[in-house]
């Protein structure tokens, strides 16, 4: 995410969510602890408020887990 080009990490965070998402999923990782962490690292990348809340959202929808 933090290495990702000026342009791309908002779809980087989109696709590390959803993978997270399925982790979520799965039972290996817990709902909060997921969107805490995806949140830092959006936050780390200077991600606005707003794009890191629609990049993770966006992931957990599609893949049928509530962000």
């Amino acid at each position: 995410m933090r290495q990702a080009p000026e342009g791309k990490r908002r779809t980087t965070l989109y696709g590390a969510a959803r993978g997270v998402a399925r982790m979520v999923a799965a039972g290996a990782l817990d709902h909060t602890t997921a969107v805490a962490a995806l949140t830092a690292v959006g936050e780390q990348a200077d991600q606005t408020a707003r794009e890191i809340r629609a990049a993770v959202a966006g992931g957990f929808r599609d893949e049928g887990i509530a962000a």
